[in-house]
């Protein structure tokens, strides 16, 4: 199966809205245990996004461009 550069950016789009999502729950959440849940889960897809950037990277590509915090 191959995977289009395309489809991969599509993916790092998703990713880093719900990066974002994360992080910014993450600030506004009172509580240090889901503070510390949602900072996890941002930083799981940021980790993510830098793995599919590496591989678009791999296929002598450019990756979409960082417009994320």
């Amino acid at each position: 199966m191959e995977v289009s550069t395309s489809a991969l950016n599509s993916i790092v789009s998703v990713l880093k809205s719900g990066a974002q999502f994360y992080a910014e729950a993450a600030k506004q959440t009172n509580d240090p245990g889901t503070a510390e849940v949602f900072e996890e889960l941002a930083q799981t897809r940021f980790a993510a996004i830098e793995e599919i950037d590496e591989a678009i990277r791999g296929f002598n590509e450019t990756p979409a461009a960082a417009d994320w915090v």
